[in-house]
């Protein structure tokens, strides 16, 4: 969770809950905007220099191309990180794939897992 800091941890996930309050505001507004889902989530920003973590905030505009193929532009706005881009494919209700790179060098190739309970 919050790479070895028990209390960034905390944090995020005390973050996740304000922020979810917030998400159908959000999603409100990124429908009037065109986009078909607008999120804003806390996420770890690395100091490499200073060898710390802090909380950050980042968003996600998502366009959705079929109902499993989406593609979305991220930022997080804590740090001087460049826009990602993503190509998303959903393989089912549980598994994710997403496909991202920020056009500086850095790609990546995820697989997420989500359970709700």
């Amino acid at each position: 969770m919050g790479r070895g800091n028990p209390t960034l941890g905390l944090a995020i996930m005390a973050g996740s809950t304000l922020l979810s309050n917030f998400q159908d505001n959000t999603t409100e507004i990124g429908e009037a905007l065109g986009i078909d889902e607008l999120r804003l989530f806390p996420t770890i920003v690395t100091e490499p220099e200073e060898q710390a973590s802090v909380l950050g905030l980042a968003a996600e505009a998502v366009f959705d191309i079929t109902n499993d193929f989406s593609i979305s532009f991220s930022r997080v706005f804590a740090a001087d990180a460049p826009w990602r881009y993503n190509l998303i494919y959903r393989l089912n209700d549980q598994i994710l794939v997403r496909a991202s790179t920020n056009l500086s060098g850095e790609s990546q190739l995820l697989v997420e897992y989500e359970a709700r309970f």
